[in-house]
């Protein structure tokens, strides 16, 4: 996603009101071209918020990383996203449950409801570098840490603002939570459900054209990584409880 805080995607850091009460690593994606010489890795965290008496959110931390045998390289790399699925509401009242599509999103200049059937790339204009903005060049708002091994998110800088010592650069965001929330006084319970399915490739930027149609998945064609991953977050109310379902819910498809 080309923005930091959007309708489609949900900032950690401003919800006032939420408190992180559990948090922990997930799975970790790692490869190595020895051609490019150009290391690659994914980490996913898992968060889950408390954000008042009535509810929680759930959420995950995505965290893509490359690293190159020089500075100078650094710029010769991006990455893409691809993304699939939706972002819908339930509500329970009086044991009738609905579902409705809600949240709205940015891509390729136009607002749209969240809700992709098929792949597409993930970004709000026409340009497909992950974690790009019209301001910038494209490599200007990735971020890199003091070393190799650094784990503090709070210790970064941007790579327009300075360049690193260390050949490293990673992009990271936080898709928006699903959560959960009861009303016993109206009897109602809402949810907010993540069905979200992503593919994050390594590309050569030479590869990268500046415009391409939101559903070119030939770019995965040139890629010299992709790592998949998702997001399965859907409660079920008899259950009281998110599960992941194994396929796409027929809402989302």
């Amino acid at each position: 996603m080309k923005v930091f805080c959007c309708l489609a995607f949900f900032s950690l850091s401003l919800t006032a009101s939420a408190k992180v009460i559990e948090s922990y690593p997930l799975e970790e994606f790692t490869a190595f071209d020895p051609k490019q010489k150009v290391h690659f890795n994914l980490q996913l965290e898992q968060i889950k918020l408390s954000f008042d008496d009535k509810g929680y959110m759930l959420s995950k931390r995505m965290k893509a990383i490359y690293q190159t045998e020089s500075i100078e390289e650094l710029e010769d790399y991006v990455i893409v996203q691809y993304i699939k699925g939706c972002i819908f509401s339930s509500s329970k009242k009086k044991n009738q449950v609905e579902n409705y599509l809600n949240v709205n999103r940015d891509l390729f200049g136009r607002k749209m409801k969240f809700r992709h059937p098929h792949w597409v790339i993930d970004s709000i204009d026409k340009d497909p570098v992950y974690a790009t903005s019209a301001n910038y060049l494209r490599h200007d708002l990735y971020r890199w840490q003091p070393g190799p091994n650094s784990t503090d998110e709070k210790e970064f800088e941007y790579y327009y603002r300075q360049k690193p010592e260390f050949p490293q650069l990673y992009v990271t965001d936080a898709p928006t939570a699903a959560s959960y929330s009861a009303y016993p006084e109206t009897d109602t319970e809402y949810a907010k459900n993540v069905a979200l399915e992503f593919s994050t490739c390594l590309i050569r930027t030479e590869d990268v054209p500046y415009s391409v149609a939101e559903n070119d998945v030939s770019l995965k064609e040139k890629a010299i990584k992709c790592f998949d991953w998702n997001i399965m977050h859907v409660f079920d109310f008899a259950q009281k409880k998110f599960i992941a379902p194994k396929t796409m819910p027929k809402i989302c498809r």
